[in-house]
Parts: structure tokens; C-alpha cells; sequence
């Protein structure tokens, strides 16, 4: 059997969401373009590189891959945070709806 929804607990339902999703909205901003920073530094640091029998021929740029190996460690730290801010967002909004529809 579906229980319909109070029309004010829907409203704050969303809302609730909605302010989550808004607090998101950096984050994922910051983690896309950051993503795309690892890649542009990872191709910088080997994919102009001879590749030849599944070997290298020269060495990377020593600088280029540095720049990679740290862009691809922010890359994993900022998506981990962006995970655990996620849940914690997604936990309190729904923990608030649960509560409005309680009262």
C-alpha cells in the first residue's frame, strides 16, 4: 500500500534535497576539472612519448611527471572527500525528512 505524502513534507523534503544538492554543486565542479588537470598533465608527461613493444623508447619529462603523479593523488583525495561529503549530505537530508514527516 503507498502512503501518500503530506503536500508540506513533500516541500520540505525537496528542500532539503535541494539544499544538498546546491552545497554539491562546487564540488563536483572542482572534481571535474580537476580530473581534467590529472589527464592534460598525464598526456603532457608521457603521451607524446615513443611506445614501442609495449616499452617506452625515451623517459618522461621528469617535471611533467611529477606534475602527473601529484594531479592524479589530488584527483583521488578530492573524490574521496567529494564521496564522503556526498553521504554526509544525502544522510542529513534524509534523516530531516524522516523527521518531518515524523512531526
Amino acid at each position: 500500500m503507498i502512503v501518500p505524502i503530506h503536500a508540506g513534507a513533500a516541500a520540505t523534503e525537496r528542500e532539503h534535497f535541494a539544499t544538498a544538492f546546491h552545497a554539491l554543486e562546487a564540488e563536483v565542479c572542482d572534481l571535474t576539472r580537476m580530473a581534467r588537470l590529472a589527464e592534460l598533465q598525464l598526456y603532457e608527461a608521457v603521451g607524446g612519448l615513443s611506445f614501442v613493444g609495449g616499452e617506452y623508447t625515451e623517459p618522461p619529462k621528469a617535471e611533467a611527471t611529477d606534475l602527473a603523479v601529484f594531479a592524479v593523488s589530488q584527483m583521488a583525495d578530492m573524490a574521496k572527500r567529494f564521496q564522503e561529503l556526498y553521504f554526509r549530505l544525502h544522510n542529513e537530508a534524509a534523516t530531516a525528512e524522516v523527521a518531518d514527516r515524523a512531526a
